[in-house]
C-alpha cells in the first residue's frame, strides 16, 4: 500500500507540468504522517464556487502499538469555506465541517479471542490552511474539535470493554497532506 500511494504522488507531478495564473480545480493528497504509522488516507478536492470546495477521503489503516493491532476502513466528507480575497479557491484559509464514517477492529496482544469489532461516525469542525504552488505542489495543515460515536460493537472478551469507553467522545482533529492540484 505504501507503495501505491509514493507512486500516486509522483504520478501527479509527472503527468502534468502545466503552470497556471490560477488554481486548478482539483486536488489529490496524501496524509503522510499516518503512513508512518500504517494509516493510509487518500483525498480529492474538488472546487464548486468561487468560496467552496467539497472533499472525500478513503483511508485505510493495519497498525500495531504495544500488543495492539488496529484495522480500519473508512470513507469521510467535507465541505470548505475559503476565507482568502488574495487567493483563489482552494487556496487560503477555510473553515470545513466535516462527516466519516470507519470501520474498526482492535486485537489485543494479536489475538482473535481478544477482539473488539465497531462502526464509528465521526463529525467534526476544522480550520487551516492550504498552500498551492505554481508547480502545482499542495501542502495543507488542519486542527479542530471532533467528535466520535461508537456503534454496533461486538466486543468476545470480557477484558476489551475497558476499551469501548475510550472510542467515543470529544477529541482533536488535526492533519497535514501533500498532494498536487491540477
Amino acid at each position: 500500500m505504501k507503495k501505491f500511494m509514493y507512486a500516486t504522488l509522483v504520478a501527479m507531478f509527472v503527468f502534468t507540468s502545466v503552470t497556471a495564473q490560477e488554481n486548478g480545480k482539483n486536488v489529490i493528497k496524501i496524509e503522510p504522517f499516518g503512513a508512518l504509522l500504517g494509516s493510509y488516507s487518500m483525498s480529492y478536492e474538488r472546487v464548486v464556487s468561487a468560496k467552496s470546495s467539497v472533499q472525500v477521503d478513503a483511508n485505510y489503516g493495519n497498525i500495531n502499538l504495544f500488543g495492539l493491532r488496529i484495522n480500519t476502513l473508512g470513507i469521510g466528507a467535507g465541505y470548505r469555506y475559503y476565507f482568502s480575497k488574495a487567493k483563489s479557491v482552494p487556496e487560503g484559509f477555510f473553515v470545513s465541517p466535516t462527516l466519516s464514517l470507519s470501520s474498526l477492529s482492535l486485537y489485543m496482544d494479536a489475538t482473535p479471542t481478544n477482539k473488539i469489532t465497531t462502526g464509528i461516525f465521526e463529525g467534526g469542525v476544522v480550520a487551516g490552511y492550504q498552500w498551492i504552488f505554481n508547480s502545482g505542489l499542495q501542502l495543507d495543515l488542519y486542527v479542530g474539535p471532533g467528535y466520535s460515536s461508537v456503534t454496533n460493537v461486538t466486543v468476545q472478551d470480557q477484558e476489551m470493554q475497558d476499551y469501548i469507553g475510550k472510542l467515543s467522545g470529544f477529541g482533536p482533529k488535526l492533519g497535514f497532506s501533500i498532494g498536487y492540484c491540477f
